[in-house]
Parts: C-alpha cells; sequence; structure tokens
C-alpha cells in the first residue's frame, strides 16, 4: 500500500540540495571575489617589498617566507579534505556543489 511518503521525502531532499547549492554557490562566489581582491593586495604589496630589496633599504628572507607560504598551504589543503569529509549529507552535498560553481564563476 503507498501512502505518498516517498513524494514527500524526494521533494525534502531535492529542496535541501537546491537550497544549500544556492547558499554555497553565493558563499563560493562572494569568497572568489575577496581572493581577488587579497591577491591584487597582495602582488602589490610584494612588488614593493622587492623594490625595496633592490634598494637595499630592507633584506627579506626568502627561504623563510618560502617555508611561511608552505604552511599556509598544507593548512588550506586540509581545511578543504575536512570540506570533502563534510559532504556527506544532501543539503552540505548541495552546498559544497554550488560552493565550488561559485568559485569558478567569481572572475
Amino acid at each position: 500500500m503507498w501512502r505518498g511518503g516517498g513524494v514527500v521525502d524526494a521533494l525534502t531532499v531535492i529542496m535541501g540540495a537546491s537550497v544549500g547549492f544556492i547558499a554555497g554557490y553565493a558563499a563560493g562566489y562572494a569568497l572568489r571575489k575577496m581572493l581577488n581582491l587579497f591577491m591584487l593586495l597582495l602582488g602589490s604589496h610584494m612588488l614593493m617589498l622587492m623594490y625595496l630589496n633592490m634598494l637595499g633599504v630592507i633584506e627579506i628572507h626568502w627561504d623563510e617566507l618560502a617555508k611561511l607560504l608552505a604552511a599556509g598551504i598544507g593548512a588550506l589543503q586540509g581545511a578543504v579534505s575536512l570540506l570533502k569529509g563534510m559532504a556527506l549529507t544532501v543539503p552540505l552535498a548541495g552546498f559544497a556543489a554550488g560552493f565550488i560553481v561559485g568559485l569558478t564563476q567569481g572572475d
């Protein structure tokens, strides 16, 4: 005997995934825009430091800077693997998919 419970459950899953996707897309798009601004500021700052280094005003220890950047990249990779592990539920899977699409669209 069919009670219609499957239709409600499927609708709940679809709504959860679509709301998660929309929220993820918005978050990914906003993060991409902020990352673009951050990279512009970081690049400008690095150019200024390189110029001051060339003039002899300051001295930059490039090996220490490389270690710092490697540590930051490692932390970022850990966060990405944590997000992959969290995307087991339907709304989080929709959020993760929307987040990835939003990151690629935020040029």
